[in-house]
């Protein structure tokens, strides 16, 4: 109160005061406080050369039975970059990746970046029309693919090479080109929410620094062994590939048919002594609960919030939280006990976080806003979208330092905590208006987690046929749920506007190909219709005309609780 009251004094409008105080924007300028220099100029294929010269011998890639050491790793790949060039790719041009799990997941990612083009994965679960949609927008002018999966992408009329010919493509031996710190590293596809998927452009520079990070905190080096668990389409594969290949590391592919299977993937971790892992969060945190690992001494998770557990005893358990466009890590925060609220912990190295309000000010500890990012893994921005780039891709008032000079808005609402670790609220456009009351359901998940007997929940919002919304709950658990019991529960913490009007209990919360929550494969809500019985004389009709002027509609009738219509002290 007094920051406000103080920058009143020479506002001219309400929207200009602060109510960050002197004291608190220095406090959040030390928790920004994470430069730690490197050569800018290196990038991830100099530091995949460096390991390769030095560990010639040791394991590179594992898939199944075949096994490449650095040595052969550096020749195939050497082999595919000068194939790319031979076929008149140059510097920056995209060359997509249409391929099933498999050794060459790491050939041609590594492959494509030492011929200075950029990788476009492409996953094969995709349906035909979206494959058909991203190859078109990047303007892919050559496509590594199967015989088989080339029938899913039939209207593509670049170059195409076929995996079974990459091993006896001829030796290249000229000179490769040396990829500079700003050039196309990769493409990758978000979800629009027009429907219309974006191609988020990483440059080089992006994704080395995030390696360099990396390794410093998972130490992470040529003693590693890294699990390359992620969908290949998905930035964390990425992650997986290039971190553990430029750190000397050995990268086992995970096969297909045991992603899912918990006691066969930990059965494969210990066979081959896997160290390292990212999880997508919902199998993670079920890994973590159920799993004892003898081998693995790094566990992450990421791509949703993660509920509360206790972490598993003997590894080092990470939520990790951040968009795409900045390189798949913007926050790291280890689960070292039982949190009620898990944190998504505090900013990467060589990254600054800002939280601000809807005028662009910045908050103090505690309270709730946008989340901002600048530093050197901030991404250059969507491809053919210039428009949507402006949008949320700024240049940063908040420091003039080298390095920073823009920021995205990732358009999720956290809040900075005391000790500098940031809390993640929700998303912007995920907030949904019940009764006149804007909600989170990332909230309303929470308190029905936290019932007992129930081992996973997710919540989704549906268009009443009257108008409005209204809220459906899902629930997983061993035993039968007692509705009226969970209400209950749910009423004991939040407003009745939050309970959901329709509790469902299913087998397993659906998974997309990424292993997040698919919302749109939930069954469809089958909501019970109250009859809505009109006042019957004046006192009635007045009475009601009291209730709707307070809660702003009239959906309720003579008979209905007026808690659920909304109705509070």
């Amino acid at each position: 109160y007094n920051a406000a009251f103080e920058s009143i004094f020479g506002c001219r409008n309400v929207s200009d005061v602060t109510i960050l105080s002197e004291k608190q924007e220095k406090q959040l300028d030390r928790f920004n406080e994470t430069e730690a220099p490197y050569d800018y100029s290196k990038t991830v294929v100099e530091l995949f050369m460096e390991v390769a010269a030095k560990y010639p011998d040791q394991t590179a890639v594992v898939y199944q039975d075949v096994k490449y050491t650095y040595s052969e790793f550096e020749k195939i790949t050497r082999k595919l970059a000068g194939a790319l060039i031979h076929n008149g790719l140059k510097t920056g041009d995209v060359a997509a990746v249409l391929i099933p799990r498999c050794e060459y997941m790491a050939i041609c990612s590594i492959g494509i970046a030492r011929s200075g083009c950029a990788c476009q994965p492409l996953d094969h679960t995709y349906p035909q029309d979206r494959l058909h949609f991203m190859l078109e927008d990047s303007g892919a002018k050559l496509l590594i693919t199967t015989q088989k999966m080339r029938e899913l992408v039939p209207d593509y009329t670049g170059k195409i090479l076929y995996l079974d010919e990459i091993p006896d493509l001829p030796e290249y031996t000229e000179k490769l080109p040396s990829p500079k710190p700003e050039d196309l590293f990769t493409l990758l596809y978000t979800s629009g929410s027009t429907g219309v998927p974006k191609g988020c452009m990483l440059e080089f520079g992006n994704i080395t620094a995030f390696c360099i990070w990396y390794h410093k905190q998972y130490q992470l080096d040529s003693s590693s062994r890294m699990a390359a668990y992620a969908s290949y389409g998905f930035d964390a594969s990425m992650m997986d590939i290039f971190t553990s290949l430029t750190a000397g590391a050995q990268l086992n592919i995970i096969a297909e048919e045991i992603r899912l299977d918990l006691l066969a993937l930990n059965n494969y971790f210990e066979e081959n002594e896997i160290t390292h892992s990212f999880m997508t969060t919902q199998v993670g945190r079920q890994f973590a609960m159920e799993i004892e690992s003898k081998t693995l001494k790094y566990l992450s998770t990421g791509g949703e919030k993660l509920v509360p557990l206790n972490p598993p005893e003997g590894i080092r358990f990470y939520n990790a939280y951040g968009p795409t466009e900045c390189t798949v890590y913007t926050t790291l925060f280890e689960v070292d006990r039982y949190y009620d609220d898990i944190p998504i912990g505090k900013p990467l190295d060589n990254l600054k976080l800002y939280i601000v309000d809807d005028k662009g000010h910045r908050l103090p500890a505690g309270a709730s806003g946008e989340l901002l990012v600048s530093g050197r893994q901030v991404s250059r921005g969507y491809l053919n979208r210039p428009e949507k780039t402006k949008e949320v891709y700024a240049k940063n008032p908040y420091t003039d330092k080298e390095g920073y000079e823009r920021m995205y808005h990732t358009g999720d609402v956290v809040r900075c905590l005391n000790d500098g670790n940031i809390s993640f609220v929700g998303r912007r456009d995920a907030q949904v208006k019940i009764r006149g009351f804007r909600i989170e359901l990332t909230e309303v998940e929470e308190v029905i987690r936290r019932f007992p007997g129930i081992k996973d929940a997710t919540v989704a919002a549906f268009d009443e046929e009257s108008g409005g919304k209204y809220i459906a709950a899902y629930v997983v658990s061993d035993d039968q749920i007692d509705i009226n019991k969970l209400n209950a529960f749910i009423m004991e913490t939040k407003p009745p506007y939050m309970v959901p009007a329709v509790t469902m209990q299913i087998d397993r919360i659906p998974l997309n190909q990424n292993q997040k929550v698919n919302k749109r494969a939930l069954p469809k809500p089958q909501k019970a219709v109250e009859e809505m019985i009109p006042p019957k004389n004046e006192m009635q009709e007045r009475i009601c005309d009291c209730i709707a002027e307070a809660i702003g509609h009239r959906e309720f009738g003579i008979t209905t609780d007026i808690q659920f219509a909304g109705l509070t002290s």
